[in-house]
């Protein structure tokens, strides 16, 4: 992370890289961003001997740990570079446009893709994240398990330094709930994240009634959770509100969540996407204080402000026409961008 920082800094571009790559497909991500300089800790410095006998794009190897592993000659200290003085250096200005990040996809189905992030699409995410979250004070404490070469981990720990809540890193390896929930409970951690595989296998820990835990937010994503699995969620941590990450076809979606509302949401967005049109969803429910109307409607992402609201008031035009509401009502609007056209 601290990296990543430095990087920014120079106003160069950070490309964090699986770990779990093989040499030709790290030589391949080295090659597409056009990288110069690998910063490496040294138990995986072995790799960059066998990355360099695929791609002479690498000027120069920084390694965290002894440098004499990384097979190469001129492989620099991280921590000799950290203790040279910086003399006179000023940083540059960075404009909030520049590229920060070059993330890339697992290359499951092909090559990996890259997608270029500027500082204004981390601020932006940052700020989402810690309005869903509704992270307002410094007493929360995000655990973060989620590698730091994917977007979830980079992700999830940008908002944490918008705001200035600790973040704790669990190390990766081998995934253990036991040691995961001893974690969170050492660490009074209120904020975390893990995928639903991962979450079933926690929920089914025997010990968690009896262990004092302090999660507030407890976040999942990067694959569908099953009602079962969010009802065992509820059950497991009664206290805590449910926040998911997810995507469906065409649509990115990021919601607080329960039992039923993960599973409405999700279905709402893919018939939106696989029905196509612009015709309305809409939900009609009867409350205390009147009658309370949601509606889902479909924009592609290329259009604009204007185009958006126009087919909102189209939307709740429509409902107002057809006689759906005969009543005063409250309307809640929900927008959700798809591929584009």
């Amino acid at each position: 992370m601290l990296s990543v920082f430095a990087i920014n800094h120079l106003r160069a571009i950070a490309v964090p890289i699986n770990v779990r790559l093989t040499p030709p497909e790290i030589a391949y991500i080295v090659d597409d961003a056009d990288a110069d300089v690998l910063i490496v800790e040294q138990p995986l410095a072995p790799l960059v001997g066998a990355v360099a006998q695929i791609t002479d794009r690498i000027k120069k190897v920084i390694v965290i740990g002894d440098p004499s592993g990384a097979a190469l000659e001129d492989a620099e200290s991280w921590a000799d570079l950290a203790a040279e003085d910086t003399g006179g250096f000023v940083a540059p200005d960075v404009p909030e446009d520049t590229t920060c990040l070059i993330m890339y996809t697992s290359g499951t189905t092909g090559r990996p893709k890259s997608a270029m992030l500027d500082h204004v699409n981390l601020f932006a995410q940052s700020l989402t994240l810690v309005r869903v979250n509704q992270v307002f004070g410094e007493e929360d404490i995000s655990f973060m398990t989620a590698p730091l070469f994917h977007i979830a981990g980079l992700g999830s720990i940008a908002p944490n330094f918008v705001i200035g809540i600790p973040t704790v890193i669990h190390p990766l390896g081998a995934f253990n709930p036991t040691e995961l929930l001893d974690a969170w409970e050492r660490e009074k951690a209120t904020i975390v994240f893990t995928v639903p595989q991962q979450w079933q296998v926690i929920c089914a820990d025997p010990s968690i009634p009896q262990r004092d835990l302090r999660l507030r937010i407890i976040s999942w994503g990067a694959a569908p959770a099953s009602d079962t699995l969010l009802r065992r969620m509820a059950e497991c941590f009664p206290d805590a509100t449910n926040v998911a990450a997810r995507a469906v076809p065409g649509v990115a979606a990021l919601f607080r969540a329960g039992p039923l509302a993960s599973n409405a949401v999700g279905a709402g967005a893919r018939a939106l996407v696989e029905r196509g049109g612009s015709d309305p969803l809409v939900r009609l429910e009867a409350g205390s204080d009147g009658l309370h109307v949601g509606m889902a409607i479909s924009v592609h992402e290329g259009y604009g402000a204007v185009e958006t609201v126009r087919r909102i008031r189209a939307a709740v035009r429509s409902a107002i026409d057809d006689d759906t509401l005969d009543q005063p009502a409250r309307i809640r609007v929900t927008v959700i961008h798809v591929g584009r056209p």
